[in-house]
């Protein structure tokens, strides 16, 4: 097995490799992103005070999709509802109550909060949508 690194890469030679080297490369290669700082997660709201947000007064999942007209049908952490993203007969559309997070079996709609879904539902940015429910503390940033 021969290594070879430099600062953006890190590689295993494929020459007679076996399944370890495989992922010793992945380990090198996360290691190398970490080093380098990856991409951070803030660089989606470029321009934006992200500290306006806040969480915490997102509405709870269960009365925010029954404003949205869902009926939540089921028990347990997932209930089933029609999804409002495609022309659906069937519930398709699985919503966790706790998190608000949704997932669409039939047309790939998913989200992992309340607040994706109505990014998505209206069309809406982050800012927008946060404003919308009350999330977004403060004026223009």
């Amino acid at each position: 097995m021969i290594i070879t690194q430099n600062k953006w890469d890190a590689r295993i030679s494929t020459a007679n490799s076996t399944p370890s080297d495989f992922i010793l490369n992945r380990i090198i290669n996360l290691n190398k992103f970490l080093q380098v700082g990856g991409v951070s997660k803030k660089s989606r709201f470029v321009g934006m005070k992200v500290d306006n947000f806040d969480r915490n007064l997102l509405p709870k999942p269960g009365d925010y999709y029954a404003v949205e007209g869902l009926k939540l049908k089921g028990r347990g952490p997932w209930r089933n509802a029609i999804c409002p993203f495609h022309s659906d007969t069937h519930p398709s559309l699985r919503i966790r109550i706790e998190t608000g997070a949704f997932a669409c079996m039939a047309c790939g709609a998913h989200g992992g909060d309340v607040l994706a879904y109505h990014q998505q539902r209206h069309g809406l940015t982050f800012k927008q949508a946060a404003q919308q429910l009350g999330a977004w503390k403060g004026g223009v940033a």
